[in-house]
């Protein structure tokens, strides 16, 4: 619940690739709160777990106040720092709790890991009713109670209450806090996010509608001295227009003067937008005169603030022409027979953070997957028109494209006639040359006489054709046309950033740097050179453990926590599309592995009684070979079950995790076993401390791996770890 709900808050605060770092930086400290409980041997022994519990509750009540007070301070690091310190008592009461009752360690894993399942699932739709800071709260007091538990089994409930006047003190501070309606105020925030700069620059900008879910804060911006549109604001970032529904011919001429407009100039029935915001494409789209309009928005809230201001936008989402769907755009597409003459995309993006991890949802729509399932969709004279922001996304977008009508059959020359690229001269500046251009991507390639009907619509639109089969053909796409260069060249050429095609299996469409970003890197060497750090306290402490396989205890430790947060990072990768929404994907794939482990961590305190390193040989191979099938096989039998229901896609999901998840919850606990017979009680908090720590490179790795070389990548690794997680458990047990 912790982890969730501070993503959600700091996805507000900050970006989501900061969002990343912070977080990264902050587990630390449950590995960290372990070497405390290695080093600190009176926190286990003498019973601390009711103060610690206290602490770790007071702690992340007091983060929840100090996240609105530094909302005017842009200091990621140090509020990282800050962060930390929940983790480090966390860290230290599961160290020292499983050091107390070493004898039980699977039970008490598969109580930890259930607990975190019905965290998750409770989280979310939690989530869908209370505010920014809500769930935080709701932590530190789950917290506190759980340090009444901890006094009752320590000093017996009735012998010492006075331990529970602290615990009561922060629940009612807690509940305190909450009634006098305590939440991030965005319009003092210090990151330059969009609608914090709207709110700051602007003097007649003031938020007249704000909701909170699961996905995203959604805020609504009226500028007094604007009122023919109001602007929707995700998460303070991404932005999108909600038009004043035009009454008159004058009020309509700027709408359809707009070069989003321009794709409905060729007459379309049928239309699917992927991404209406505010609802200007949906606009577009009636007043293009289409007959049926499929609209699909990941943020529910979106969809609620435009029918709440419906008697401003005339209704744009209860119009009978519209059906509105809350989904994820592609996943909603591929799980639909019908074909449309338009499927449009405009300037996708949310700028939303995930569970511990760089991925975005608008990233798998501009995939060459996504490009091939699009195309499949289209009716025979059918398009897909794309407004992007930039050079940059129009030439990785065109890249894509191509790469993908490649793939369904067709040379390299006639993808690129299946495309029209145009510019607006009024967007256009020596500084963005290519501000917001449009891209049409035909099912059938453009004839010449199509080419040249299209080039006088667009300059009677007034806009610039930058490139127009047969009849407008600008190097270097023209280039293409003609074979005089290839894909591959005009991509290695581009000298501002990394413009290759992208992959479901590394869905990074926005990140045009070569190599791993400026903060993933520098985020590894700081891993680096805390790695270095532990070897040598490592090596300092090994003299404390007694005596016994120290060194392959470790590594064991390390790769379990490595092994761990790969699979779970790529398994829910792979479940992405199929689920659809991004909650929908959080609640169910992470419930079923946290809930799966859970049960392979008590099923294995009864498989081991005679023979726990067998154990360990058999459910780490399982995972290992499990996690080949979900980087080689899982996606193509995903492919075929596209079309069931939300209960078989469900069900589906559950029943290709449980296997995996089973196996994934018996190698720790039946290692905390071995480290406590091999090298005696103080080497388990030490094995909590390696493997919280390693659990953290292993999440950063996954990501890194996925930029690279994919998805794919990380699960071979993880593959290759839990192979020597096999080995060293059955080393150790001989």
């Amino acid at each position: 619940m912790l982890e969730i709900a501070l993503t959600r808050a700091l996805s507000i605060l900050f970006f989501y690739n900061y969002v990343f770092v912070i977080l990264s930086v902050a587990v630390l400290g449950m590995g960290l709160g372990a070497a405390v409980v290695h080093q600190q041997r009176k926190l286990w022994a003498d019973g601390r777990l009711g103060w610690l519990a206290l602490a770790a509750g007071g702690s992340v009540a007091g983060l929840g106040l100090l996240l609105a007070a530094l909302v005017g301070v842009d200091g990621r690091l140090p509020l990282a720092v800050l962060i930390l310190i929940p983790y480090l008592f966390i860290g230290m009461i599961l160290a020292a709790a499983f050091t107390i009752h070493a004898e039980k360690t699977t039970s008490l894993y598969a109580a930890d890991l259930s607990g975190a399942a019905l965290g998750a699932a409770v989280t979310i739709p939690l989530l869908s009713w209370l505010d920014n800071l809500d769930a935080l709260f709701l932590a530190a007091g789950l917290l506190a109670l759980a340090a009444i538990c901890f006094f009752a089994l320590e000093t017996g409930f009735l012998a010492k209450t006075r331990f529970l006047w602290p615990t009561v003190l922060i629940i009612i501070a807690i509940i305190g806090i909450r009634s006098n309606g305590f939440e991030i105020d965005i319009s003092r925030l210090a990151v330059p996010k969009p609608e914090a700069q709207m709110l700051q620059n602007t003097p007649q900008a003031e938020i007249v509608y704000s909701a909170t879910d699961a996905f995203a804060r959604v805020d609504l911006v009226q500028i007094a001295d604007a009122p023919e549109q109001q602007f929707l604001f995700v998460d303070g970032a991404a932005g999108s227009v909600m038009p004043r529904f035009p009454t008159t011919l004058d009020a309509e001429r700027p709408f359809t003067g707009d070069i989003g407009f321009f794709p409905f100039h060729e007459p379309s029935d049928d239309v699917f937008i992927i991404g209406p915001g505010g609802g200007k494409d949906v606009l577009f789209a009636l007043l293009g005169n289409a007959e049926r309009i499929t609209a699909v928005e990941i943020s529910g809230q979106i969809v609620d603030a435009v029918r709440e201001f419906s008697a401003y936008n005339g209704g744009l989402f209860d119009d009978p022409r519209v059906q509105v769907a809350v989904d994820e755009g592609r996943s909603y597409l591929r799980r639909t027979n019908a074909q449309f003459d338009l499927i449009y995309l405009s300037e996708l993006v949310t700028l939303t953070a995930e569970r511990n991890s760089y991925m975005l949802a608008e990233n798998y729509a501009f995939t060459v997957e996504a490009f091939a399932d699009y195309l499949d969709h289209l009716t025979p004279n059918g398009r897909i028109a794309l407004k992007m922001y930039d050079e940059l996304t129009l030439t990785r977008a065109f890249v894509t494209a191509v790469s993908a009508l490649q793939q369904g059959g067709m040379s390299q020359e006639t993808a690129v006639r299946h495309i029209v690229v145009l510019l607006d001269p009024d967007l256009v500046s020596a500084q963005d040359p290519f501000r917001s251009p449009v891209m049409l991507i035909y099912r059938e390639p453009v004839t010449p006489e199509q080419g040249a009907a299209l080039l006088t619509d667009i300059q009677q639109a007034g806009f610039i054709p930058l490139f127009v089969p047969h009849a407008q053909e600008r190097p270097p796409l023209s280039l293409l046309a003609t074979g005089e260069t290839t894909l591959d060249d005009l991509v290695a050429d581009f000298s501002r950033g990394d413009i290759s095609a992208t992959f479901d299996d590394a869905p990074f469409f926005y990140e045009f740097r070569r190599g791993l970003p400026d903060l993933l890197r520098q985020l590894l060497v700081g891993l680096a050179v805390l790695l270095l750090l532990g070897l040598g306290y490592l090596f300092w402490r090994r003299r404390v453990v007694k005596r016994g396989p120290f060194w392959q205890l470790t590594a064991y430790f390390a790769l379990l926590g490595m092994g761990f947060m790969l699979v779970e990072l790529a398994v829910i990768q792979r479940l992405t599309l199929f689920l659809g929404h991004p909650m929908r994907v959080l609640s169910v794939a992470l419930f079923a592995i946290l809930l799966g482990s859970g049960l392979g961590s008590w099923a294995a305190g009864r498989m081991a009684k005679k023979s726990p390193s067998r154990v360990i040989l058999i459910s780490a191979l399982a995972v290992a070979v499990l996690a080949l099938l979900f980087a080689f096989f899982v996606p193509a039998l995903l492919d075929r079950l596209a079309g069931l229901s939300l209960a078989g896609r469900v069900g589906t999901v559950v029943l290709l995790i449980l296997p995996i998840a089973f196996a994934l919850g018996m190698p720790f606990p039946l290692g905390l076993q071995q480290a406590r017979q091999k090298a005696g009680q103080s080497m388990i908090p030490l094995a909590w401390g390696v493997n919280g720590v390693a659990s953290v490179v292993g999440s950063v790795t996954a990501v890194s791996l996925a930029m690279l070389w994919g998805f794919g990548a990380a699960l071979l690794l993880a593959g290759m770890l839990y192979g020597l997680v096999a080995l060293l458990g059955w080393q150790n047990g001989r």
